[in-house]
């Protein structure tokens, strides 16, 4: 009898050794749709996928799919508990710098600190995740974290253009001997005035702030487009119609006028601070667009979502194509320019395209610089080299077209790009780029919040122009 009780207890022993772990149920492929529950920071995310491979009943590790921005892929080891039916998990890791490479997590510091916890049910067949990222203090770099508003100052103190207006550009020349647009005693081209006051004018009817949330996300305050403005018949300011004509007689205007930015009272709106991530290093500023969240929101707003699947099906499938494939897909795109348009697609390099690409992965890099309450974000001669060549020799002539078909109605348009660049094309500065620049530096000034603002004087700008020209301008401007 005994033997007997003994020969059974080793029976059931083995029978109890012999079953399944709990973890071994959780099944390995990845799971999506409805059911994948995710919240980032408190924001309920669709789309992407979460593979859950689980070591133990105690130990798994994640692998994350299209949710994170900038970070495609990304596997993160969690410690779980068996409830009886479900496993609840947690873990956390310090994300390094975005890469277009695979990358596993580094023992270097990370730029965000990442948290993840939620439940995986018993056979892995749904999974909830609370996601939460935030900057580390070594991802803020030298940026200090707050809200900036868009600088206001064009004139400095003594009349002269300010270095911190709104929009500016530095473009210098080697030699100024004969160099097409103007050169000035301190060698800078007169485009790089047109642009701190037009340019000024334009960018601060569209943008008013920006918020770099120490989150690591960023809000911005902005308006549709220029609210273009009149007097009436008391010489009161008000809002007109935004037609071409009265856009093109409000830009003449300002650029005339310079002197202080003066905006038409409006509402601005507010991006939600999910869209957009940043991050920071000594020298750059990374400014991450969260394609799929940007799409997504577009969409719930009214967007076609057809369209927006076919924009991230393309963006898809641009970032796997070969050399071949890619020179093939741009020289397609000639079908799309207007006609007559003498234009050589084959300048856009396969190579430019995969460093653009690469920004939706890493972030658009901007050099930055604090001078007392100012930051100016900006790209440098280095930064943009490859690209210029190509936005003058492509961006020109499509511009010029445009203009000169909307000067058949108004002849004065057709002077514009003379007069900003002092060139008489936009391609003529292709050889003083590629041969004759010296620096360049293109950005944008911003202002800390809390910083008060400078009183301005209003001043005219002066164009290199003759005095029969300045008169036909004055004489449109004012009709």
């Amino acid at each position: 009898m005994l033997g007997a009780l003994m020969l059974g207890a080793g029976f059931l022993t083995g029978c109890s050794d012999n079953d399944p772990a709990p973890f071994e149920s959780i099944k390995k492929e990845p799971v999506a749709g409805e059911n994948l529950t995710v919240k980032i920071n408190g924001t309920v995310i669709d789309g992407g996928s979460l593979s859950v491979e689980a070591l133990s009943d105690t130990k798994a590790n994640l692998r994350i799919e299209n949710l994170v921005n900038g970070y495609p892929t990304l596997v993160v080891p969690v410690d779980m508990e068996y409830t009886g039916s479900e496993f609840k998990y947690s873990g956390s890791a310090e994300l390094p710098k975005p890469s277009v490479g695979s990358r596993a997590l580094a023992s270097a510091p990370g730029v965000f600190a990442f948290a993840v916890s939620g439940v995986i049910a018993g056979d892995g067949s749904t999974v909830s995740a609370d996601m939460n990222v935030s900057l580390t203090d070594f991802g803020r770099g030298g940026i200090m974290p707050g809200d900036y508003r868009l600088s206001s100052e064009i004139n400095a103190e003594n009349n002269e253009l300010s270095d911190y207006t709104p929009l500016f550009l530095d473009w210098r020349v080697i030699n100024p001997e004969g160099c097409p647009g103007s050169p000035d005693k301190d060698k800078k081209l007169y485009v790089g005035n047109a642009v701190k006051v037009l340019g000024s004018h334009v960018i601060s009817e569209m943008l008013d702030g920006v918020d770099f949330l120490a989150s690591g996300n960023l809000s911005a305050e902005y308006y549709s487009g220029v609210i273009p403005t009149g007097t009436d018949d008391d010489g009161n300011v008000v809002e007109l119609p935004a037609t071409p004509d009265n856009i093109q007689a409000w830009l003449m205007r300002k650029f005339m006028q310079g002197g202080v930015i003066d905006r038409y009272p409006r509402e601005w709106m507010e991006s939600p601070a999910s869209l957009v991530n940043w991050y920071a290093d000594d020298e750059y500023v990374y400014i991450m667009p969260d394609i799929n969240a940007i799409v997504r929101t577009a969409v719930q707003a009214g967007g076609d979502a057809e369209l927006a699947k076919q924009i991230i099906d393309v963006i898809g499938s641009l970032a796997t194509m070969t050399d071949e494939e890619l020179a093939a897909t741009i020289s397609s795109l000639a079908g799309l320019l207007p006609e007559g348009s003498d234009i050589d697609l084959s300048m856009i390099q396969p190579s430019l395209v995969r460093e653009i690409l690469g920004w939706f992965v890493t972030g658009v890099p901007l050099k930055y610089e604090y001078t007392g309450d100012y930051l100016q974000l900006y790209v440098d001669k280095e930064m943009v080299n490859a690209f210029m060549p190509v936005v003058l020799s492509i961006g020109g002539p499509l511009l010029e077209k445009f203009i000169a078909e909307m000067s058949q109605e108004n002849p004065m348009l057709s002077i514009l790009i003379p007069m900003m660049v002092q060139v008489q094309h936009i391609t003529d500065l292709v050889p003083v780029w590629t041969d004759n620049t010296e620096s360049f530096r293109l950005g944008l000034t911003l202002r800390k919040a809390s910083a008060p603002a400078k009183a301005k004087c209003k001043s005219e700008i002066k164009a290199p122009m003759s005095a029969e020209l300045e008169s036909y301008v004055r004489s449109f401007i004012g009709r």
